[in-house]
């Protein structure tokens, strides 16, 4: 039981260190969204109240849909730029509209992922 929760913690480790490395957002976002699977295992599996296969789903299904803002506006700059590269889109000129759009869908993907306010139930 240990054994798994260590491999489940590694994967998510090893997720993490590749969306701060790699250089290009397709990557980025398939690398942050991977991190839902050992989460989601883990928190069905190893979780401490007797809800936590539901926990685990809601969990699923709430950062998930709040990732779809993201990959909407990664889409958004491919089609505007043709690219997704960082280094060739650090070179590219986006409109401020542009800009703000794939703000707006970055922060607020990353606010359901990332809650940034505490909650208390």
């Amino acid at each position: 039981m240990t054994k798994e929760f260590l491999i489940s913690l590694l994967v998510i480790e090893a997720m993490l260190m590749g969306v701060f490395t790699v250089m290009d957002i397709v990557g980025f976002y398939v690398l942050y969204e991977g991190v839902l699977i050992p989460m989601f295992y883990m928190i069905g599996v190893y979780g401490a109240r007797e809800q936590k296969v539901t926990a685990a789903y809601y969990f699923f299904i709430y950062t998930l849909l709040g990732s779809v803002l993201m990959l909407i506006s990664i889409m958004y700059v491919y089609t505007i730029s043709g690219t997704t590269d960082y280094e060739t889109l650090m070179g590219y000129e986006l409109s401020e509209k542009v800009q703000m759009v794939v703000f707006i869908g970055f922060v607020a993907s990353l606010a359901v992922k990332i809650p940034l306010f505490p909650m208390h139930i």
